[in-house]
Parts: C-alpha cells; structure tokens; sequence
C-alpha cells in the first residue's frame, strides 16, 4: 500500500500536544502511536530507519570517519596554500583586532568551503581544520542510499527494488547530496510527483524541529511557534496527498529528540595543550575529530600511543565533563568500537554539555543537541502511524531499529 515516510528530525516525544501539534496529536489517537522511539548512540539514525541494523552491524556510528584512502580532499591542488591561509588569518592577522581577523577568517571560510565543496564530490568541509581535511570521509552517507551495496544488508529500498516496486527519494535528506530547497520545498515536490506517478514508499524530510531545537533550544518559544507552523504544513499536505491517492498510510516519525545545552566545554583547545606538555605535534603525533558531543583520537606516533592516552584520561577536565569509551558501555550501546575509522581513543560528554567549537561549528554555540545517552527521555522520539485502514492502538516504546520492519509491512505485505 503507498506509505509515505515523514522524517521529522529531532521531534522529541513530547513535543507531540494538542496545544502545538493539534494535527499530529490527532492521528496518534486514530492510529498506532509509539509513544517514544529510542534511537542508537551517534549520529547515524537514518540507516537504522532504512535497514534495522544497530551501529554494531551496521558498521556506521558517526557521520565522519577516519578514511584517508577515501577522502574526497586527499588529491585536491591548492591544499597546502589554503591551510597556509587560514594559519596566517588565525594567527598573523589577529595583531591587527579581533574583530578584524574574524571578519577576515569568515570571508576567508565562505570562499574556501565553496572551492573546497566543487572540487570534493559534494562532502561539504564544515568547519574542519584545513589541515586535517585528507584524513576523512562519510560513512553512511558515503554511498548513495539507493545503490543496492550502500549497506551490509539490503535496505527498504533494495526490498522494494527487488519486488519490482518503486519509491519516492529526491524530498529525502543525505550528507553526499545536493540541497533540496526548505520543508515546505520538499512538501510541495512530493505532491507535484503524486499527481504524476503514485509509489509504494514516498520519503520526506523536515528540518524545522532540529533547525529550531538547536538554535533556541528545545523548550524554547520560538520551537513551539516552529511546531505549530509544522503541524499545519503537514495537516494541509496529507490531506492534498489523500485526495491524488486515496488509500495511502503515513509514518510520522521523530528520530530522536534533543537536550538544552547548559555548558559549552572547549576539548580542543583542552587536547592541544596537553599535547604540547607532553611535546607532541598534530599529524606527526596525533589527529582528532570534534563532533558535538564526541571527541575522538588517532595516535600515530610510538611516542603518542604510550604517553598520551593516560594523559588524556587523567585530565580533570575531561573526567568531569564525560566519560570515555570502553568495552562496556559500546557492548552496551552496540558501537562498533574498537574501529580505526572512529578512533583510538573516544570521550564521551555528559548530558548537557556541548563540545564548541566543534568541527561543525565555529562561532555559533548551539542551545540545544543531541547524540546523548538514548537511554534518557530527552534523547527520545515519537512514531506515528496513520491512515484509513490503520487501527488505534498504543505501544509505550520500540528501538528506531523497528521502523524498518514497520515500513517493510507497511508497503510489502
């Protein structure tokens, strides 16, 4: 039966109210309500979402890795001169003001990264040190969703290849694809494409609870207003989309949710100067990687690997603010770690805490992320199924591994 799959990233369980979601409260009372959704630890949830596969078997944890062989910055011309640049705006130019070196260094960043996003086979270069830009590559987002290899295991879209099916995909979202213009955008694209052909699987992606949950955080009024307008948009649209196909069900699903950051913690600079105690330099010693919520090491001198581990996780500043990775909390969390491609060493923050900057994230400070423990309400989603024929019941909670199967029923029974 046609199934449209509405990714609603970061909507928390909670956000679902009759005051702010009057829509979406609606049908959870007239279909299958998965009062919360507990996604995996890391950053990859979409191929929990296509395939049923934790981290572990997967294979994909964060949305970067270690992958110099593959990195799509390893043979671009120019590189040496650009990270020349950037060591001179951050570090000559500042003698002239601070406010001059920053709006240098942001001109500076914004051509680079349009250079740089050309020439590398769309992996946009975020906020990553020049320097360190060869080391990596995606991981889930290496390879394009719909290629039958993307994952260990075929996919729901390999599945409905297979039983000569077809499905909807240009409104998804992925890190190796071109933008596809804003939610209301991608609602609107899907509804031109079902007056044209009717698919098994239509998936769509909004942004607007993450984009809002980050940048105010997500308890904050501006969110709420952003649910509502959400709400509306897709109350107009599943009934546009019901009158084209008449019979066609609907997957609302919140992927996870989001915490209010309460404290910033500078790990790299934290990282740097412990390896300069210990004299070590970057790339000759080590490298790392700041996501928002992980740091993460490679040792590659003999000389690294034995002193600086113990210095690392001896530091009190590191031991207060998180938590490094161990045998027991990835068997726990099913993290395919140890793994060379996520490093030799990973830290973990605690709730709350953001790694800023980051190599995301330079100068604005989120209010509010996710990537904490999945265990925790705030990290939860929601998941709704709605359509004519879909009975009202309620299951408390299901791992985000389930939807898989539940699209699976849904669009191949």
């Amino acid at each position: 039966m046609p199934t449209v799959l509405i990714l609603m990233d970061a909507f928390r369980h909670d956000y679902l109210t009759e005051k702010h979601t009057p829509f979406l409260a609606s049908c959870s009372q007239r279909g299958e309500y998965y009062k919360t959704v507990r996604p995996g630890l890391g950053y990859c949830e979409r191929t929990e979402i296509l395939t049923g596969l934790h981290p572990k078997q997967s294979g994909f944890f964060t949305a970067i890795g270690y992958d110099p062989e593959n990195s799509p910055f390893k043979d671009i011309k120019g590189l040496p001169v650009l990270e020349w640049m950037e060591f001179l705006i951050l570090n000559v130019f500042r003698l002239l003001g601070q406010d001059f070196s920053q709006r240098l260094y942001h001109f500076y960043k914004y051509r680079m990264k349009r250079y740089l996003k050309r020439r590398s086979s769309g992996m946009s270069p975020y906020e990553i040190p020049v320097s360190l830009l060869s080391y990596w590559s995606l991981t889930e987002d290496q390879t394009d969703h719909r290629n039958e290899n993307a994952f260990p295991t075929p996919s729901i879209l390999s599945l409905i290849e297979k039983a000569g099916g077809s499905y909807f995909y240009d409104s998804f979202t992925a890190l190796n694809l071109p933008a596809n213009g804003s939610d209301e955008d991608r609602l609107q694209m899907v509804l031109d494409e079902a007056k044209e052909r009717a698919h098994d699987l239509t998936l769509i992606y909004i942004s607007a609870p993450d984009h809002y949950g980050h940048k105010f955080g997500p308890e904050s009024d501006e969110l709420n207003r952003a649910l509502n307008q959400m709400d509306g948009d897709l109350k107009s649209f599943t009934e546009k989309f019901q009158q084209l196909i008449p019979d066609s069900n609907f997957v609302f699903l919140g992927d996870h949710g989001m915490i209010p950051v309460t404290q910033s913690f500078d790990a790299g600079n934290h990282l740097s100067a412990l390896a300069k105690s210990l004299g070590l330099k970057l790339k000759k010693d080590f490298i790392y990687f700041l996501d928002s919520t992980l740091m993460r090491v490679w040792f590659l001198s003999d000389k690294a690997k034995r002193v600086f581990p113990e210095a690392i996780q001896s530091s009190s500043a590191f031991k207060n603010q998180g938590e490094f990775f161990d045998d027991t909390l990835t068997a726990e969390n099913n993290i395919p770690w140890p793994d060379t491609k996520y490093g030799d060493l990973i830290w973990w923050t605690n709730p709350g805490v953001l790694v800023h900057p980051d190599f995301f994230h330079k100068t604005h400070q989120d209010k509010g992320m996710h990537g904490y423990d999945p265990q925790l309400p705030e990290s939860q989603g929601i998941c709704i199924i709605y359509g004519n024929r879909i009975q009202p019941r309620i299951i408390d909670s299901i791992p985000l591994t389930k939807t898989f199967s539940i699209l699976r029923d849904l669009v191949l029974a």
